[in-house]
């Protein structure tokens, strides 16, 4: 029920998110439940507000800590949502499986923890027949990001901070401090639970949370205020430069890229060049992730004629006549290594050689991967030091062939790796002086799919 004790109240800024957003007391919403104060105290708030048969929780178990925590946390999980008759959808993640992704695939172990829940969530809220997915986030999480994203020189877009709604995606309490909600819940008397691995300083989030927060309240004592402020007029410069680029630089679609004309774009302010690319890059599959403000830096800082002015991420845009052309690629930025999604009749360009690939019978040069439809996605990938090829003694270390092939430690990242869900296809070391290695009995299946390797540059074929 609504409180008027305080304009800081969570149940008063709850009942405005909801009218604000026009979503009415007895909306299906499926709640994130992790156990933790904040999740547990929305879980609250909306079973208090609106119509409990409405609700729906959902949980999911990382596996990223101990069998024991993890247990009970979700034991105080079931029991909570059995006494509020809400009902519950958990999945859990095999012990370790989350952190063998992040190594093989080269990750951010907190984004990839991210994508996993995010994609849980979506699932059970179709299976459930909810309208919206609720978050716990808060106005703690929302100054820790704009922190995170200040030193790591984001621009509009990512000053703009957490968004109050993304779809069906809702932040109920982003404008309540976590403070706040753990005292709601100590009013009540409602128990929660604590991750461990928040006290863990070594994740970025965590390092902010414990070691820099503390300094910038001492300095600073408003500084969350002024953080959300930043926030409202960043979202403003950042709807007005997507109109801006809209209006002065359309990319039209060319083949499998997106093209411009040179002059336009270069008639064009920095700042509407690089929103312009925004677009184009997310249908690449290059801005699933938020993009660093460095990555799209040499689009300010000068274009070239005929060199690729921005590489990386599996993309690059370059001159080509009067145009500029943004394709996909494949070369790595640095030694965070490269990760693309392959498709078939595409070539890609990998250190120092064409690979092809095709699907159906192939031809002279061609090498048939087992891959099945099963198996997807086959990608391409930068090489990691957990990598393994299967031989026919067993299999063999990638960090052990490139050691054969003599190749500095500095310079195995760039070796292409071609892989699906299950392992290491093959090792293209032949652009790097060393050979190409395949997973011995490739042959053809259903939806088989045959990589060829060229030498020479993409540009010449």
């Amino acid at each position: 029920m609504p409180s008027t004790r305080r304009s800081s109240d969570p149940e008063r800024r709850l009942g405005e998110y909801l009218r604000r957003q026009g979503i009415p007391r007895d909306a299906p919403i499926l709640v994130a439940f992790s156990g933790g104060p904040d999740s547990r105290a929305l879980l609250g708030l909306l079973a208090e507000r609106g119509e409990p048969r409405a609700l729906h929780a959902a949980y999911l178990d990382h596996g990223l800590r101990g069998a024991k925590e993890r247990a009970a946390e979700l034991a105080f999980v079931r029991r909570t949502c059995a006494g509020l008759g809400i009902p519950l959808r958990t999945q859990a993640l095999p012990a370790g499986r989350l952190r063998a992704e992040a190594r093989s695939g080269g990750q951010s172990l907190e984004l990839l923890a991210r994508e996993h829940r995010y994609r849980f969530l979506q699932q059970a809220a179709e299976e459930q027949g909810c309208a919206y997915i609720a978050l716990g986030h808060t106005a703690d999480d929302q100054a820790e990001t704009l922190i995170m994203r200040f030193f790591q020189g984001a621009g509009p877009g990512g000053l703009s901070g957490i968004p109050e709604r993304r779809g069906r995606i809702i932040r109920p309490l982003l404008e309540c401090s976590r403070s706040e909600l753990q005292e709601w819940l100590a009013q009540r008397g409602l128990e929660y639970r604590t991750d461990s691995s928040n006290l863990d300083p070594a994740h970025l989030r965590n390092a902010v949370r414990l070691r820099l927060q503390p300094v910038a309240a001492e300095l600073f004592p408003g500084y969350r205020a002024s953080l959300a402020a930043l926030a409202a007029t960043m979202r403003g410069v950042r709807a007005l430069l997507e109109a801006e680029a809209a209006r002065l630089l359309p990319w039209r679609r060319a083949g499998q890229g997106f093209a411009i004309d040179a002059e336009r774009f270069l008639a064009a302010p920095p700042a509407l060049r690089r929103q312009s690319l925004f677009a184009p890059l997310q249908a690449l599959g290059a801005g699933a992730r938020r993009l660093p403000g460095r990555f799209l830096s040499g689009v300010e800082r000068g274009l070239e004629r005929g060199r690729a002015v921005l590489a990386g991420r599996g993309v690059r845009l370059r001159r080509r006549g009067p145009e500029f052309v943004l394709e996909r690629d494949i070369v790595g930025a640095g030694k965070k290594g490269y990760l693309i999604a392959i498709e078939p009749n595409r070539r890609y360009a990998a250190a120092g050689r064409v690979l092809e690939f095709g699907a159906g019978a192939p031809g002279e040069g061609w090498v048939l991967l087992a891959v099945g439809p099963e198996r997807a996605p086959l990608v391409i990938r930068s090489a990691t030091a957990a990598d393994r090829l299967r031989t026919e003694a067993g299999g063999t270390a990638v960090s052990k062939l490139c050691s054969a092939w003599r190749l500095p430690l500095t310079e195995r990242w760039r070796v292409p790796i071609v892989a699906d869900r299950n392992g290491v296809l093959a090792v293209l070391g032949s652009g790097q002086g060393g050979a190409d290695r395949f997973r011995p009995g490739a042959r053809s299946t259903a939806g088989g799919v045959a990589v060829k390797v060229v030498a020479g540059r993409l540009e010449d074929l």
